[in-house]
């Protein structure tokens, strides 16, 4: 990341990060606590209240720690070597405020300073690799009270989007009415992101009261702090929450015009154009729309805005939980119904006229299921067990098999075709009769022709899980472990990783507005192109694995 582009990227995935805290703070302990647990107990840090206070208080930076990061930023490139070791061993242990200084060391013509600046800050934005994290973690999961003070002290260490989350789930999870006057306080920080988390923080603790403090945050200087801000009034000061969030569809910022739109179609169940990725001139003609169905909910008109007229609900993409026989249904404008299966692990896609394509892997048959739960159609010759299926546009059914096969069968069921192409955990079909192939056992995605033959394949920094086209013709690719998202540019043959917060996604899906679905460890949410958080839209029960 270039300096110049660092704080943008890392203002936009903030606020993502920031709500995603809200939304699972008290959902589920983290699933991958106890590793962070141990971690402490084997550098002899205890997890009582106590004893996290020392240790985060030993983080927190003063006037000295200027000086000592200076230093060892400049001794990275010193003529002794052990110097230049005990300086970054420095950096790694107590890292500094920010990272650009190191992004700059980074593109040194010295080439060991260059390697040692990008070995510190690969470490360094390895969420999970450090005491700091793994104490945040800790307080997050089992709710530590009392240590808001000492929390908010370690906030400027934070620079990734990871220890971001987990400073803010942190403070959530800590603060108690007692910390209410230290959060009110620095709602006027100079730092967005300490901002951000006590204005999420002080209305978990105290709840309605906040109104008054959280109000006069609607004309922020930052359009990040302006939705969180405006998304927590809503249940409270509908006028003016509903006000910021039509001005926030023209933010210069990408991740706050989809979080925008996406709360408004949520609030007015209306169906109205706007799209955040459109030409400036197409969004501040739509944007004003919006803002007129504003002000006319609000005068409680009681005939309803030209185009206002809620449509029915028509399912565009399934996502399951892979624990408990239960599909979320997300419509092209968001809307979400939850429909039960007749069992768990069923792997479901939509098909164009609304029914259900499911497939088990225990179970050697892929079935079309209609809005009832009948079945329509289901696979006559299918030999082998399926992983998953999906319906090309000419009524061809495609299956991946855990046999490690590709099925192709007719619109009557029957099998037309067999080819060995390995374990993969999805595919997609292409217009052009071409298949994207998602290889496990490899880690590859692979472009196939009609006959099998490989046309073109690509490496990958992981284990994948899912796959899907997006509308501007690339394919998103979620991969095991913490923030995998990578895209294919599928005409340049490029891929890239796109940093975002969520942990282990398992499924990713785009709607027609550009949306994001994608499913985590925790549970299933709305992002942007780019990854970035807008809601989430359930969380897993930590009992019984449904939304």
């Amino acid at each position: 990341m270039s300096p110049a582009m660092s704080m943008f990227q890392r203002m936009s995935c903030l606020a993502a990060v920031l709500l995603l805290a809200v939304a699972s703070a008290g959902a589920q302990e983290n699933p991958y606590a106890e590793s962070y647990f141990k971690m402490l107990a084997e550098r002899g840090i205890a997890t009582d209240a106590e004893s996290l206070r020392g240790f985060l208080a030993s983080h927190i930076p003063g006037p000295e720690d200027v000086d000592r990061l200076n230093q060892q930023l400049a001794d990275l490139g010193h003529d002794d070597y052990s110097r230049r070791e005990t300086a970054m061993q420095g950096l790694l242990a107590r890292p500094p405020r920010t990272l650009d200084e190191l992004d700059r060391l980074a593109g040194s013509n010295d080439p060991e300073v260059k390697w040692r600046a990008r070995l510190i800050l690969d470490s360094l934005r390895q969420p999970g690799s450090d005491l700091l994290y793994a104490s945040l973690i800790v307080i997050a999961s089992r709710k530590v009270e009392g240590l808001a003070d000492v929390v908010l002290g370690v906030a400027p260490l934070c620079q990734t989007d990871s220890m971001q989350l987990a400073m803010s789930r942190a403070l959530i999870a800590t603060s108690t009415g007692n910390d209410a006057p230290l959060l009110r306080q620095h709602l006027a920080s100079d730092d967005v992101r300490i901002r951000l988390a006590c204005l999420n923080a002080l209305f978990s603790v105290v709840g309605e009261a906040a109104v008054p403090d959280l109000l006069p945050l609607l004309d922020d200087s930052s359009d990040l702090v302006r939705f969180d801000a405006a998304h927590q009034l809503l249940p409270h000061r509908r006028a003016d929450a509903l006000r910021t969030l039509g001005q926030l569809l023209t933010s210069e910022q990408l991740t706050i015009r989809n979080r925008s739109i996406h709360a408004l179609r949520s609030t007015l169940k209306v169906s109205l154009p706007y799209s955040g990725y459109e030409p400036p001139e197409d969004r501040a003609r739509h944007a004003a729309d919006w803002r007129k169905t504003i002000e006319a909910n609000l005068e409680e008109k009681q005939e309803p805005a030209t185009g206002s007229i809620a449509a029915p609900f028509s399912a565009q993409i399934a996502v399951s939980s892979p624990r408990h026989p239960s599909v979320l249904l997300i419509s092209g404008d968001g809307a979400v119904q939850t429909r039960d299966l007749d069992r768990a692990g069923l792997r479901v896609g939509v098909l164009p006229n609304g029914n259900l394509l499911t497939s088990h892997a225990f179970q050697p048959t892929v079935r079309e299921l209609d809005s009832a739960g009948r079945t329509t159609w289901e696979s006559k010759s299918l030999d082998e067990r399926p992983i998953a299926a999906v319906r090309r546009s000419d009524g061809a059914t495609l299956v991946a098999t855990v046999e490690g096969s590709l099925v192709e069968l007719n619109a009557s069921g029957n099998m037309i075709r067999k080819t060995e192409v390995g374990i993969l955990v999805d595919l997609e079909p292409l217009p052009n009769g071409e298949t994207l192939l998602l290889s496990f056992v490899d880690s590859r995605v692979r472009r196939i022709d009609a006959t099998g033959r490989t046309l073109w394949q690509a490496a990958l920094p992981g284990q994948p899980t899912s796959m899907c086209l997006t509308n501007d013709g690339a394919a998103l690719v979620t991969l095991q472990g913490v923030m995998q998202l990578v895209e294919i540019d599928l005409a340049g043959q490029t891929t890239r990783i796109l940093e975002t917060p969520f942990r282990s996604p398992t499924q990713v899906e785009q709607l027609a507005d550009g949306r994001l679905v994608i499913v985590d460890s925790v549970g299933a949410h709305f992002a942007d192109r780019q990854g970035a958080l807008i809601e989430t839209i359930r969380l897993f029960s930590r009992s019984t694995g449904a939304f």
